[in-house]
């Protein structure tokens, strides 16, 4: 569900970036044109309501359009750079003093060598799949694996909604866990933990009915 959603994202980017290259051209053609760039942020806000901020980038990494107030972030630019470099965009949580996120890229022209035009989505929107397919006993999680399994979201929303000392998996949990699946096109991993008194119910119940027809 996960990766669908994210694949659902990409793709309306790359609609967006197709259906309005000729305003994005014009902006890039004229920087600073306030009347372009309030045309394609309205355009923005129609297609995309729950997004977060947008911006444009050359081919040469140079920021174009900032939504952010001249504030984005390392992970913003670190992920804008590896997709003008490879092609490959595999989203992650950035923290944000206001909203943390996650970008969707897609190039202006047939490929990045035009530029790239992103997109910054609430983090929350994750944690509604997640609450929505998770099931009574089991906490579903959002992982960032190459950080130590650094948990990005969980049914809650972004790890900032979780309030934890540390938001890396702690052992105890990690003897709970009862599968862990890597997310195609992302650097996620999902894992599924039984609550603490999952299995100790259960037996509970299960002695109960034996007893009972004993």
């Amino acid at each position: 569900e996960i990766a669908r959603f994210v694949q659902e994202k990409q793709r309306l980017v790359q609609l967006f970036a197709r259906d309005n290259r000729a305003l994005m051209q014009d902006y890039v053609s004229n920087l600073g044109d306030a009347v372009v760039y309030r045309q394609l942020a309205a355009r923005v806000a129609d297609y995309f309501p729950d997004h977060f901020t947008f911006a444009l980038m050359d081919a040469e990494g140079r920021l174009l359009i900032d939504d952010f107030d001249g504030l984005i972030g390392e992970l913003c630019l670190s992920d804008l750079h590896e997709f003008l470099e490879t092609g490959r965009q595999r989203p992650r949580i950035h923290p944000h003093s206001e909203k943390y996120h996650f970008d969707v890229l897609a190039p202006l022209g047939a490929d990045a060598a035009q530029g790239v035009f992103f997109i910054s989505f609430h983090a929350d929107i994750l944690g509604r799949v997640l609450n929505a397919i998770q099931h009574p006993g089991h906490q579903l999680i959002l992982v960032y694996p190459e950080s130590g399994d650094l948990i990005e979201v969980t049914a809650d929303g972004a790890r900032i909604n979780w309030m934890r000392d540390d938001y890396r998996i702690a052992l105890e949990e990690k003897r709970r866990i009862l599968h862990r699946q890597p997310m195609p096109g992302t650097r996620w991993e999902v894992i599924d933990l039984h609550i603490p008194q999952l299995f100790e119910n259960y037996s509970r119940k299960l002695l109960g009915q034996s007893a009972l027809i004993f």
